[in-house]
């Protein structure tokens, strides 16, 4: 029987936690088929704008805009690692 403790996959939860708060932040192709950003904006989000800005012709705009979205998305990221690594201590 082959068993896996908690501890020896941390690390693995870690990374799929990282990696799925990056692809929150660009999610685009749900929210761009389904409501185009929706009535009046209420769906909008980094990649909706983005798109937008850029489609106007806002060429600098769109520029500083996915500038903002990686700037949020390190902020995140490195914000996220101190918390996991220090569980990866405890256990």
């Amino acid at each position: 029987m082959l068993t896996i403790t908690i501890p020896l996959i941390v690390p693995a939860i870690g990374v799929n936690f990282v990696f799925s708060l990056i692809a929150g932040v660009k999610v685009f192709t749900q929210v761009f088929s389904t409501t185009n950003g929706g009535p009046a904006d209420a769906t909008q989000v980094f990649g909706t704008f983005l798109y937008k800005t850029f489609s106007d012709g806002l060429l600098g705009y769109s520029a500083a805009v996915g500038l903002i979205m990686t700037i949020v998305i390190l902020a995140l990221t490195l914000l996220s690692l101190p918390i996991l690594r220090r569980a990866e201590v405890e256990l």
